[in-house]
């Protein structure tokens, strides 16, 4: 019931010198967490499963790489860090990019199955970086052609339905009520062309409401003003979206934070418990789709320990 004080110590071999960390303080929770986590291992070049309540992860994929997908073979795929599941848990759509083909591919396949594609990649089909699926799992909102206009898509076919917004955007995040999409608008251009290393160096947060498949209206949530807003995703009651705030878009930025929006208030709150580490990076937070009592779980990725 006591929270967990941590700290590390280490020695300098040359000046004898010891050094120490910031205390840490942990808080733990007794409740059962539910569902699985799906992550990208740069060590394992797979995408890993974990799921709640056992004692190690397990690879979605063979240790041969990607059987039976000709141009994505072990020694080619450079990352299928890109991946969305399916809220239903029994499809997920990713992005292969890779070292010795030309261009990316995305593709959707079965997660229940070993590497089963319901739309291969090789068929190039569409590409997307960043996806979201709809409630249902029946639909995909997509970031077409990396950083251009956002469209719905039928999951089961790649057809597209219809356009929501009208690029330079990215990453879509469907609610889910499926009322909504919150997206990423970026500002930021070089010569002329989205720099993926800059995407979201000024980039706003904005929400599109729909009605069907259409947008009904597009409205401003969070202006990031010179600076990088990203990774949003909704609260299970579709009322907050977790988001991060930082001075740039890069993955390595020392001092990006998260922050929630309130749909309801129409304010945005930060999460000032994970920011007691003036040097770090948090990114990716997503909710867990099980709501436990009168709160939610949030996964995020940082650099904080």
């Amino acid at each position: 019931n006591k929270p967990l004080h941590w700290m590390v110590e280490a020695v300098s071999a040359d000046s004898k010198t010891l050094f120490g960390s910031q205390k840490q303080t942990l808080t733990f929770s007794k409740d059962r967490l539910q569902g699985s986590i799906y992550y990208w291992s740069v060590d394992t070049e797979n995408i890993m499963k974990f799921r709640m309540g056992e004692d190690s992860p397990i690879p979605l994929f063979d240790k041969d790489g990607y059987p039976d997908v000709p141009m994505a073979t072990k020694k080619q795929v450079k990352c299928t860090g890109c991946h969305t599941i399916a809220p239903d848990g029994n499809t997920m759509a990713l992005t292969f990019e890779g070292k010795s083909y030309d261009g990316r591919r995305t593709g959707i396949i079965d997660v229940k199955t070993p590497y089963s594609p319901l739309i291969d990649p090789v068929e190039e089909k569409f590409y997307s970086r960043f996806q979201s699926f709809s409630p249902d799992s029946k639909y995909l909102a997509i970031n077409a052609d990396t950083y251009k206009n956002i469209d719905i898509i039928e999951a089961a076919t790649a057809n597209v339905v219809s356009n929501i917004v009208t690029g330079p955007a990215t990453q879509p995040k469907w609610s889910a009520d499926g009322k909504m999409i919150a997206y990423i608008k970026i500002h930021s251009k070089q010569n002329g062309n989205i720099n993926h290393d800059e995407a979201y160096n000024r980039s706003d947060m904005r929400l599109a409401t729909l009605s069907g498949f259409q947008s009904v209206d597009d409205t401003l949530l969070v202006s990031g003003g010179k600076e990088a807003l990203s990774d949003p995703d909704f609260s299970p009651d579709s009322k907050n979206i977790i988001f991060r705030h930082a001075p740039t878009g890069s993955i390595r930025e020392t001092n990006a934070k998260l922050f929630l929006y309130s749909l309801d208030l129409q304010t945005e709150i930060e999460l000032v418990n994970l920011a007691n580490n003036k040097n770090q990076n948090d990114f990716w937070p997503s909710f867990s789709p099980f709501p436990d009592n009168d709160y939610y779980w949030v996964r995020d990725k940082t650099d904080k320990f």
